[in-house]
């Protein structure tokens, strides 16, 4: 069995998290998105088949040829015109059944098992709000339709991006969307009016990542799924410092600081600080008497920024990668 792992893409949504660095290497709970997927599929398959685009050399060498005991194979999306056009890429590479992943969220290996146990199948998931997904209409548990983005309901199985598929789907052409990108559920539905395609309910076994907050909230996830408080790699954590629902990367230093429901990634040094709700990025180094505010989302900063002595942080504000603050500046919501 083959996977096709989706993950070309510039991921603008989650700037500036993904100027520096591909939205799949970013890391909740200490790991990097792909790699859980990459060990999620151990057991299932002998190969995966990485789609790569934007700082494919920061993918291919994190991973290398191999990993988790499973064959690596890269193919370059030149131009990322959907997921259609993605999997154009791989139509030499696969074999005849094979899986189709997104890199950039999360999956879960029982709800991937259960759709082997199907010809074809796609994961679903009971959401609040479809009108943020494209959504399958499904019928008798099998495909019957799918709306993107519906302004009215039709039907609340959002599309998680898990697929299983065979090389039919190559004979089912995507015609391109409104937003000019061809895209493979537009193959999945045409192949759906031949042959029945199981719609499999994830039950919680998929962590879709869409905005920085996602991030935040795939953390929080699988802190619960581990059962941890925090996640703590090889970093300096003092005792005067007050850490809660946090990942906290390596080579980190984090003195007399208060900090909860946040994402630190590696190298990022804190001092006498009070942050939640934030992500932030690799090398960062925040000063004595920052407070980063928060209102549902704290602050998003980008890689190697340097936050001066005493600055307040308004909600929502996103600082792009090597910005230096003056110290004690206030930064409102409307500036970056």
């Amino acid at each position: 069995m083959q996977a096709v792992i989706l993950t070309a893409g510039k991921s603008t949504r989650t700037y500036p998290l993904t100027l520096t660095q591909p939205k799949a290497l970013i890391k909740v709970a200490n790991k990097p998105i792909l790699q859980r997927n990459i060990e999620q599929l151990a057991g299932l398959v002998e190969e995966i088949i990485l789609i790569v685009g934007y700082k494919a050399d920061m993918i291919k060498n994190y991973f290398g040829n191999e990993f988790a005991g499973i064959k690596l194979k890269y193919i370059e999306q030149k131009e990322q015109l959907g997921t259609g056009h993605a999997m154009m890429q791989v139509k030499d590479h696969v074999q005849d059944r094979f899986l189709v992943l997104m890199g950039d969220d999360i999956y879960m290996h029982d709800a991937i098992k259960k759709c082997l146990d199907h010809k074809y199948a796609v994961l679903a998931e009971y959401v609040e709000d479809p009108s943020r997904f494209g959504v399958f209409i499904s019928e008798n548990g099998f495909v019957n339709g799918f709306v993107e983005k519906p302004k009215e309901f039709v039907s609340d199985l959002a599309n998680t991006g898990l697929y299983l598929l065979d090389k039919k789907i190559f004979d089912e052409h995507a015609e391109k969307s409104e937003r000019g990108e061809y895209e493979l559920t537009d193959s999945v539905l045409k192949l759906s009016k031949k042959e029945k395609v199981s719609c499999i309910e994830a039950k919680d076994s998929w962590i879709s990542i869409g905005y920085p907050k996602d991030i935040l909230n795939a953390n929080k996830k699988l802190l619960e799924f581990s059962k941890q408080e925090n996640s703590i790699g090889k970093s300096e954590v003092d005792d005067e410092s007050k850490v809660s629902g946090c990942s906290i990367g390596n080579g980190c230093k984090i003195k007399n600081s208060v900090m909860r429901n946040c994402v630190i990634l590696d190298n990022v040094k804190i001092e006498g600080s009070v942050i939640t709700n934030s992500v932030i990025g690799n090398g960062v180094i925040i000063s004595k008497g920052t407070k980063i505010l928060e209102n549902g989302l704290g602050a998003v900063i980008g890689d190697n920024c340097f936050i001066e002595e005493k600055n307040v942080i308004h909600p929502g504000i996103k600082i792009w990668p090597g910005k230096k603050t003056e110290k004690g500046e206030v930064i409102p919501e409307d500036k970056t």
